[in-house]
């Protein structure tokens, strides 16, 4: 297709929605109410179309916490990190 042809059909196009506007155009109560709850409708579905949920939901804070996980690959395996604490000595510390 050439860009004249492209005109021509424009300008085609053009005439016949001019012609067709051009006249007063009147709507009933229940055409104007129904073009509206068309037009709502499609509103909703193009929205739920595009939301964020159709490219997965994430349940969660995601504050950092990592489920304590927080040594990173070691699953908090590492004996380095942790800190053990015999709760018999200090309940007989508090007895004395």
């Amino acid at each position: 297709m050439t860009t004249t042809d492209l005109k021509e059909k424009t300008t085609q196009l053009k005439e016949k929605t001019t012609d067709f506007m051009s006249g007063e155009l009147t709507l009933t109560k229940l055409d104007f109410f129904l073009i509206g709850a068309i037009c709502l409708l499609a509103g909703i579905c193009i929205g739920l179309l595009s939301a964020p949920l159709t490219h997965g939901v994430t349940i969660g804070s995601n504050n950092g916490n990592n489920n304590g996980n927080n040594n990173g690959n070691d699953n908090g395996n590492n004996a380095e990190n942790c800190t053990v604490v015999d709760a018999d000595d200090s309940q007989e510390e508090d007895k004395a």
